[in-house]
């Protein structure tokens, strides 16, 4: 790895149909149907994306067939929600929906059954591992480790989900690191999310803790005096100009590889709250082009797989 050399990461949470941004009492994956003009998308720009599979994908024999179909373009890595990942023993509930409030075993056994069916599915085990709902705690890393990951991109920095009973990642950057040091080496390379502004890190510190109540953060972001605001790699809720300036100040701060996040529903018209329609799927694809004929064409970042670049690390 070249000090200079950017590097582009596309990991896509490959789940079931959510477009009521909830769980459905009947699981689908109509998104799948998208995910052939996705892919085409990338092949356009030369990426290799990651796609991390759950439980209802990779349990469903049209899938498996797709996406063995394109197994030298991508990476296949694994993706959990607790609620649909057998066994299935534990108590329906928010608090639960986040594998970090699972007890260990309960944790293990659900991360142990999507390896060993994407093994199945696909010949080879996993190395790159997403928790759903970013919930990732000391348990994840240690059952990764046992089940010999090599790669995890669960942190959601800057970021606390504490509200919904979930973990808190205030205190976590967007830069890769090493989860432990001990013979098998897990990187972590979280999602990409930073401030749209290079500040000082003890302003940084005191935006990321000013109290939700104030709302003095709503009140500096875009949407009011449009000073300071935090933002994700993630196309649906972001615009290529907000991606592409995030990037800019990442750099600044020389970090050099973005993590880009989004969901397999919002490929699909009518799966996700953020392509409800033709015009805004239309648009979704539109940023991801945008963003990538920056990152490729102009940055000349390299596009790699989250098993990819944690390889670099050590060769």
């Amino acid at each position: 790895m070249r000090a200079n050399d950017l590097y582009l990461i596309v990991s896509i949470d490959v789940e079931e149909d959510m477009p009521h941004w909830g769980i459905e009492e009947t699981t689908t994956i109509r998104n799948l149907e998208g995910i052939p003009q996705l892919q085409a998308l990338f092949d356009r720009y030369g990426i290799r994306p990651t796609y991390l599979l759950n439980y209802p994908y990779v349990s469903n024999g049209e899938a498996v067939k797709y996406f063995n179909s394109i197994i030298d373009k991508c990476e296949i890595g694994a993706h959990m929600h607790p609620w649909n990942t057998p066994p299935l023993t534990e108590e329906e509930s928010k608090k639960n929906d986040y594998p970090s409030n699972l007890s260990y075993e309960r944790q293990y056994d659900k991360i142990k059954t999507m390896t060993d069916v994407l093994t199945a599915a696909f010949h080879k085990r996993p190395t790159s591992y997403r928790a759903g709902r970013f919930g990732f705690n000391e348990d994840t890393k240690d059952i990764l480790i046992r089940l010999g990951y090599l790669v995890d991109s669960s942190i959601s920095p800057m970021v606390s989900w504490r509200s919904q009973s979930g973990p808190c990642f205030l205190n976590y950057r967007a830069k890769p690191f090493w989860l432990n040091h001990s013979t098998d080496h897990i990187l972590e390379v979280p999602v990409t999310i930073g401030l749209n502004r290079k500040v000082p890190e003890i302003f940084e510190k005191v935006y990321l803790h000013i109290p939700r109540f104030t709302k003095i953060r709503g009140l500096l972001s875009k949407d009011y005096l449009n000073i300071l605001d935090l933002v994700w790699l993630y196309p649906a809720l972001f615009s290529e100009r907000e991606m592409v300036s995030l990037t800019d100040v990442m750099i600044k701060k020389r970090v050099n590889v973005f993590n880009m996040f989004f969901h397999s529903s919002e490929v699909k018209t009518g799966e996700s709250i953020y392509t409800r329609t033709e015009e805004e799927l239309k648009e979704y694809f539109r940023r991801l082009s945008m963003f990538f004929d920056y990152a490729v064409n102009e940055k000349k970042m390299k596009s790699v797989t989250l098993s990819e670049y944690r390889n670099l690390h050590v060769a």
